[in-house]
Order: C-alpha cells, then structure tokens, then sequence
C-alpha cells in the first residue's frame, strides 16, 4: 500500500489518495515488520530447530555440529569441501537465537545421513538469506519512513518514496517460499513422504491432463477480469446493462475458446463473478444480459495489447 501511493507522489496523481496509502501502509508496515522480527520470526526459527534440524542447518550454512554456534551472514556454500568460503559472521549468535544460550550446541549437517540433507542447499541457504536481509531491511525502511512522516518530511522526499516503491516485498515473500519448499525437501511430509512417494501410481496422465486445463481455465478466467483498462472498474460497482456493453470489449483474453457453449458461458461467467469478486446480484445478472447477446465478433481471439478489441 505504501508502494502505491510513493508511486501516485512521484508521478503527482491522486496525491490525496497517494498520502492516505502512504500514512496506513507505514503505520501498519512498522507493526507488521517488527511482529515478524519478533516473536513470530523467532518463534518459526525456534519450531524449525525442534522440528527441522537438518533444515536449519542447511540454512545456516553449517556443515559442522559447533557448540557456540556462529551466525552467518554472508558467504557462499562449497558443497564439494562441505564448507563456507569467504564467510562473514557473529561468533555464538546462532546458538544464542535457538538455544537462548551462547555456548549451545548446534547440530550441523554432518550429524544427519547424506539422504536426509535438502536437495539443493546452496539455493536454499541463498533463498534464506535473501528473505532475511530483506526482512531485516524492511524494518529499517520502515522506522526511517515512520519518522519522516512524524517530520512532516515524506510526501516531499523524492528519495524516500522511491525507496518505498522499490522495496521488493515480492521478492522477500517468494525467497521465503523457497525457503519453506527447499527446506523441507526430499521430504513431502517432513519426515514421513518423501517426494519421490508423492506421485500416484493409479493417476494416470490423462487425469493429471484434465485438472491442470480446469486450473488453467480458471486461472485465465481471472486474468480476464483483472486485465482492464483505467476506468473499468466501475464494471463492478452498476447494474446497468449499457455500462457493461462499453466496457466489455475492453478485455482481450479469448473468452469463446475458454468456456463451452454460449448458455454454459454466462452462467459459468455469472456465477465466477458472484463467488470470487463478490459483486452484487444485479451486477452479475447486468452482465450476463450483456454477455448472452454477444456476437462471436465482439469476443477477443488470443492475447493482444492493448486489450481492446476491433470496432463492430
């Protein structure tokens, strides 16, 4: 929310709405950053620890069991001589965060068989760091945005928006989802499946075919009501049927090779409307008015930019 409205200062749009993101994304942003340093960030390493030892092993970087365990912060894994090169750390920290005492032993990858280590452990260790330093980084960005609005000195600071818009919470998020898919590998269920059991034999390719079109169909059905020009949003907020007939050809994604035959279409459409975007009933049946007289020729064929279609 922040990102937003730094991007509506910068490019002087909408600043009225631009000023109310940026003061509810910074006062909710400094909350959430510092919540997730602590106690749930500290309390997920610590369950980690009990639960996934080997895992956090191999986020860590350590190849070796080590009493007064240290905290890595950069380096990068030799995973043919089984250590750390160019290794930058805090002596004993590692111990103090998962053990709450600085001469804990910690066990390190050796302590577990070669099958039981994650697949890829410098992917997963880079992953994790990555997550971590935008984590850690997005607390200061935080505090340092919280104090130039207490200054009255954000909405004028040109550098401060841009480091708002180009924060890459994105990134931080799919690191950590790495991290939690790298890590709990070769296992599916973490010490019990491990991910060469997961496929059924009895499914057969044909089944496995038939889910991921009907996934896909619907994952295109969404970029159909996504994809809009300025404007277009009002689609969700009237009932009448001639605001739908202006703005309905302003979607380019083929809807006439998605769904199967003109009547399955619109109440297919109708019903998706109602159930994921919760529009009201009026609007749905607004629409599939309009939809149910379409001519093949007002439907988009394929994907094209800008997402308009041809005149009639």
């Amino acid at each position: 929310m922040a990102s937003v409205g730094a991007y509506y200062l910068l490019v002087k749009k909408d600043k009225d709405y631009g000023r109310i993101f940026i003061r509810t994304g910074i006062i909710s942003g400094i909350i959430a950053s510092l919540l997730v340093a602590f106690p749930s960030g500290d309390t997920q390493g610590k369950n980690v620890a009990l639960h996934q030892p080997v895992t956090l092993a191999a986020m860590e970087g350590l190849f070796e069991t080590k009493e007064g365990a240290d905290l890595m912060i950069i380096g990068q894994p030799d995973m043919e001589k089984l250590r750390m090169d160019n290794p930058l750390y805090v002596p004993k920290m590692l111990s103090f965060l998962t053990y709450n005492r600085w001469n804990a032993t910690v066990k390190g990858l050796d302590a577990y068989p070669r099958d039981q280590w994650p697949d890829n452990i410098p992917l997963l260790y880079y992953s994790y760091h990555i997550k971590i330093g935008l984590g850690t980084l997005f607390i200061a960005v935080m505090v340092m945005s919280l104090f130039l609005l207490w200054r009255k000195r954000l909405y004028t600071a040109r550098w401060a928006l841009w480091i708002l818009l180009l924060s890459f919470p994105y990134i931080a998020n799919t690191a950590g989802w790495m991290t939690a898919e790298l890590g709990r590998q070769p296992f599916l269920v973490y010490g019990l499946i491990r991910t060469i059991h997961g496929v059924s034999p009895t499914v057969s390719a044909g089944n496995r075919l038939s889910r991921l079109s009907c996934l896909t169909r619907h994952v295109i059905r969404v970029a159909i009501l996504s994809f809009q020009h300025a404007g277009a949003s009002s689609l969700f907020l009237t009932h009448d049927p001639r605001a739908f007939r202006s703005l309905l050809p302003r979607y380019s994604i083929s809807v006439a090779l998605i769904f199967r035959s003109r009547e399955t279409q619109a109440q297919d459409l109708m019903t998706f409307l109602r159930l994921t975007i919760g529009i009201s009933a009026k609007s749905a049946e607004g629409f599939l008015s309009v939809y149910s007289n379409l001519q093949p020729h007002e439907l988009s064929v394929g994907y094209r930019w800008p997402f308009a279609l041809p005149p009639k």
